[in-house]
């Protein structure tokens, strides 16, 4: 009966598993609106990280947001498995203060991809 139960939990484990990096591997092949990103960034992000992603908010301040538009803090933003997680999963400090609330009810893995994207573009030099 024992081996039964642990045959169970580890094949839910691993569809668990295999479910979200399917979903990850979904948000790398679809691609969102343009449009509909940056209505999400206002919605969800802004708040805290700005609209100009520099963090310089109350809310940003209090949870130290970083500066998107610093190139150097950006380039963080290019393990984009890592950082769909982080927005979908929220963030917590050492302490398990809650950083940044969970958003894998409000967004799709597609939806977390483009806001990356969109957040990218805060540290690339303005065209005049």
């Amino acid at each position: 009966m024992k081996t039964y139960r642990r045959i169970i939990i580890t094949l839910a484990a691993l569809l668990l598993a295999s479910h979200f990096s399917a979903d990850l591997y979904a948000a790398e092949k679809k691609s969102v609106d343009p449009r509909k990103i940056m209505a999400l960034y206002k919605r969800h992000c802004a708040l805290c990280h700005g609209k100009d992603g520099k963090g310089m908010t109350k809310g940003g301040q209090k949870a130290g947001a970083k500066d998107y538009s610093d190139p150097k803090v950006a380039a963080k933003l290019k393990d984009q498995k890592k950082v769909i997680k982080s927005i979908l999963d929220g963030m917590k400090d050492e302490k398990g203060k809650m950083l940044m609330a969970p958003f894998k009810r409000k967004l799709k893995p597609q939806e977390a991809l483009g806001l990356i994207k969109f957040m990218q573009t805060f540290s690339k030099p303005k065209k005049k």
